[in-house]
């Protein structure tokens, strides 16, 4: 071939052919990871829509055509409660729609969630993506379900898996399952229950703090540009950190899961790099506290100097009582987790918004969102 024929083959080649021959893996793996993420965010948005229609839905159980192929062979099946009882069974493709104010409807775009056959498209496109589903718990099964695997998403925290821990060095499966809610693993009890099971029963304690994190995140209103990287990326990492400490099998004593603390960095990168979101930078160690024997962190600081600024360090000290006795307060972040770490956070939420006050009153103080110095940052951890 001559070097004109050559030339004339390269300028009419696709540009998909050049972009795909400049590819490396690393690229593409974190484009991966990134699908991964928005398909558990996907998967939450399904699970708070389904819920928002049917209050009492704990599952959404799936059925698989083996007559079809991967890309139709997925259907809603139907949504049932907490205790197995069916409260649809999709026979009517219109489902009740979502209040007008609803924050969910904009995100269903250009979709609707009211048409079951659209609904149905985003699960099939979910599997086709490569995600996993749990297994719908057999003692919850009626006479006419199959017998074998019967897939499932579970809506709320009163739904709970048919395995809670699958094989850890599986770190792929992990990422992809979707579970957007899940109930607390019970504490084994019982001469059975040795302690490397306790070890493991503080891992899915990990994972619920994850996951109520992530709610916070989603909850969180900020600016613009930054909620939705609270509501779809950090919180998205919080799901992923969750999920790798349910994949912690009975048994394991490796010390805390490094891919569930990957995710953790990211997510508290985000606090980071998103000030106006107001999370501590350390947002990890309230979801490491069952795992590790560290103090929880505790702000920098302020110390407005400007006698006008009596106000602040009032707002100072209040603040900074208020996380101290939250912290102390073991009881109530044992037996009512999800509300202490609710006030925690809500907490941390009203000092770092006072340190945007007094850096804009104040600028020579430093009361940037960094906690003064903890037990993680002292021991290099």
């Amino acid at each position: 071939m001559t070097r004109h024929a050559q030339s004339t083959i390269d300028r009419h080649r696709p540009a998909s052919l050049v972009a795909m021959a400049s590819a490396d893996i690393a690229s593409w793996t974190q484009v991966l990871h990134q699908q991964r993420t928005a398909a558990r965010s996907i998967a939450r948005l399904v699970a708070d829509t389904l819920r928002t229609q049917f209050p009492q839905a704990a599952y959404l159980v799936l059925s698989i055509d083996d007559d079809r192929d991967l890309a139709t062979d997925l259907f809603p099946a139907s949504l049932r409660d907490a205790n197995g009882q069916i409260l649809n069974d999709f026979a009517n493709s219109e489902l009740p729609p979502l209040p007008d104010d609803s924050p969910l409807r904009p995100l269903w775009s250009p979709h609707s969630p009211t048409d079951l056959f659209q609904v149905r498209y985003i699960l099939r496109m979910l599997r086709l993506s490569g995600a996993a589903f749990d297994d719908y718990p057999t003692d919850l099964r009626a006479d006419h379900d199959d017998e074998g695997y019967i897939p499932c998403l579970l809506l709320s925290t009163q739904a709970r898996p048919e395995q809670w821990t699958y094989d850890v060095e599986d770190d792929d499966y992990g990422e992809r399952l979707l579970r957007p809610y899940s109930a607390q693993l019970p504490p084994q009890t019982g001469p059975e229950a040795d302690a490397t099971a306790t070890i493991a029963d503080r891992c899915r304690q990990a994972a619920h703090r994850a996951r109520v994190v992530a709610e916070i995140a989603r909850d969180r209103w900020a600016d613009p540009a930054t909620m939705p990287v609270l509501r779809i990326t950090m919180a998205g990492h919080l799901d992923a950190a969750a999920a790798h400490f349910d994949a912690v099998p009975t048994g394991y004593d490796e010390g805390v899961p490094t891919a569930a603390t990957e995710e953790l960095f990211r997510a508290e990168q985000i606090a980071v790099e998103r000030p106006t979101g107001r999370f501590p930078a350390e947002l990890g160690e309230y979801v490491l506290a069952p795992l590790v024997d560290r103090e929880l962190p505790f702000p920098a600081r302020l110390n407005p100097v400007r006698p006008e600024f009596e106000d602040f360090a009032q707002r100072e000290t209040d603040l900074a009582y208020a996380l101290h006795v939250l912290h102390a307060d073991d009881e109530h972040q044992r037996e009512r987790t999800d509300d202490w770490l609710r006030q925690v956070f809500a907490v941390w939420r009203q000092w770092l918004s006072l340190a945007g006050e007094v850096r804009v009153d104040n600028p020579p103080l430093t009361t940037s969102n960094e906690p003064a110095l903890t037990a993680r940052s002292a021991s290099g951890c």
